[in-house]
């Protein structure tokens, strides 16, 4: 745990302001997880022990597929390791000798536990009222361009309230996180309006504050006198629980990590409106003139997970990674598949719908690009929907 990590300089500058409020909209290989959000999540489980904070996810399917093996290879490679530093959707075994949190969950079929007895109670969008009389310290959500921003400031939001007694001092007690890549969707447009609410005055008052005392600290080392460095750090804190900060940063600022090649061939491989939003982390919301314009994201689009199946997963994150139609929750396994194909010089693809009344589902899609041809289209098929019943 001793071990040096690296962290590119955009992190650093993020990991210096910590601010009470933070929207990062950060692009793919940029390193969310491992230099903003397991960072954070550990930052604020030791600064406040016994603790009761929430990661919030638009459904449990992203939540088990995206967000935690994510989170948690961040967390291992910062030396914190699940079953011994924290446990996943069962209360602490006595053996581990952890702390209780102030408030302790009825049921920890959700929830994180940390060896301070601080928790994080997962929530998901999906499941109806799911922070419905919890009080939280604080909210970390992760892929926030998914999140129903309605659900955030009537669920979430009056949740993170209470314990001002513990953690009044905290500059991140009642504080919120939110990390993603580029919207594209106007249902994200609320991550880019929060830039309007950042105060770039006290952000700079943040950033000299914290010069101010790392000079201070420098200097104590070799005086012994931690006075003016208590204080400069104490000035730091107030600024920071008083601020909110936003930032867009894109996979150059991440380059000594990623490299010029892979960018070459994020480049090669993804559509070029792809690679502009989710790798230039370019606003590139809506094109003119583009094609099926009319589709809206909240009435043409749905996600169906079939929970109680991932629910009986019991946490396996290896498990949790099958593609396979079993975790859909929208598939009637008596009806037939419907299925459409499209076939291109260089891409080929296969739509899954299934009748449902008058309503038609369509349930999966499936492409491959060249030098994958309709061969390798038709296998992916097959094995996902390989235990259906004949």
């Amino acid at each position: 745990m001793n071990k040096p990590k690296y962290f590119n300089t955009k992190q650093l500058e993020a990991m210096a302001i910590s601010a009470h409020d933070e929207v990062i909209v950060a692009s793919r290989g940029f390193g969310k997880s491992e230099g903003i959000d397991a960072p954070r999540i550990l930052r604020n489980v030791q600064a406040m022990p016994r603790s009761a904070g929430a990661l919030v996810s638009p459904t449990y399917g992203k939540l088990l597929r995206n967000t935690l093996p994510a989170i948690f290879n961040a967390l291992d490679r910062l030396g914190y390791i699940r079953n011994l530093h924290y446990v996943v959707g069962r209360k602490p075994p006595k053996n581990l000798n952890f702390q209780s949190p102030y408030i302790c969950p009825f049921d920890y079929s959700y929830t994180i536990s940390w060896y301070n007895g601080s928790i994080q109670n997962l929530i998901s969008f999906d499941r109806p009222m799911s922070a419905n009389s919890m009080s939280l310290d604080y909210a970390f959500g992760f892929e926030a361009k998914f999140l129903d921003y309605d659900k955030i400031v009537n669920e979430v939001s009056p949740a993170i309230r209470g314990n001002i007694q513990y953690f009044g001092d905290c500059p991140w007690h009642h504080g919120t996180l939110y990390t993603t890549d580029m919207p594209t969707n106007k249902s994200g447009e609320w991550i880019l309006n929060k830039e309007k609410e950042m105060d770039n005055d006290l952000i700079d008052v943040i950033r000299n504050t914290y010069k101010l005392m790392q000079n201070a600290e420098t200097k104590a080392k070799q005086s012994g006198d931690h006075r003016q460095a208590k204080q400069l750090r104490k000035e730091l804190n107030f600024w920071r629980s008083k601020a909110l900060f936003y930032a867009e940063y894109d996979a150059f600022d991440n380059l000594e990590i990623l490299g010029e090649d892979k960018i070459k061939k994020l480049k090669r491989d993804l559509p070029p409106l792809v690679f502009q939003t989710a790798v230039l982390n370019m606003r590139l919301r809506k094109i003119e003139n583009g094609f099926y314009s009319a589709l809206n994201e909240k009435i043409h689009y749905y996600t169906a997970y079939n929970n109680v199946k991932l629910d009986g997963l019991d946490y396996d994150l290896v498990k949790s990674q099958a593609k396979t139609w079993i975790f859909d929750g929208d598939v009637d396994a008596f009806k037939p598949l419907i299925i459409a194909n499209d076939y291109n010089a260089s891409i080929n693809t296969m739509c899954t719908g299934q009748l449902h009344g008058k309503e038609l589902r369509t349930l999966s899609s499936f492409f491959v690009k060249t030098p994958r041809k309709i061969k390798e289209l038709i296998n992916d098929w097959c094995d996902y929907y390989n235990l259906f019943p004949k």
